[in-house]
């Protein structure tokens, strides 16, 4: 959630797509698929649904994966 609301502060798409993909990297080493992010991010969608920024950097996220 820092990152997200980073990126939505200073209007940067990459900052949280480049930390999604970091996430991914990182759950990988460690076994764990990148359909748990996947999860996590639709989570986040669903229930941040008022928030058109905030769906287009998850949207952005979701893409990377």
């Amino acid at each position: 959630m820092d990152f997200l609301s980073a990126a939505l502060l200073v209007d940067d798409a990459d900052l949280y797509t480049d930390f999604v993909a970091w996430t991914v990297r990182i759950l990988g080493t460690r076994s764990v698929p990148s359909a748990s992010v996947h999860a996590v991010l639709d989570t986040y969608a669903a229930a941040l649904y008022d928030f058109p920024r905030t769906q287009t950097q998850l949207t952005a996220g979701r893409r990377m994966l």
